[in-house]
């Protein structure tokens, strides 16, 4: 084997793999980070939301939410039958 074929598969061994354990990496880091700023996001939606809803109807007990939940079990039942 001539000594320029030995040394590109060397360099191809050494380099393949590298790149691909760098791309693996920045790839569980970039998705670890989206799915952080996705989660911040709805969290801050969230919180935005239950200050609007305690502004405008007061702080929810419980059984206001058991109430709207049942209320909107209701309102899906009867939205699927319709669909049927």
């Amino acid at each position: 084997m001539r000594l320029q074929t030995r040394l590109a598969t060397t360099y191809l061994l050494l380099v393949v793999p590298t790149l691909a354990i760098f791309g693996v990496a920045v790839y569980l880091i970039a998705r670890a980070e989206i799915y952080r700023g996705v989660d911040e996001s709805l969290r801050a939606n969230a919180l935005a939301v239950e200050t609007l809803i305690e502004h405008v109807w007061g702080p929810l007990t419980p059984a206001d939410i058991e109430l709207s939940r049942s209320g909107l079990g209701r309102q899906a039942v009867r939205a699927t039958r319709s669909r049927s």
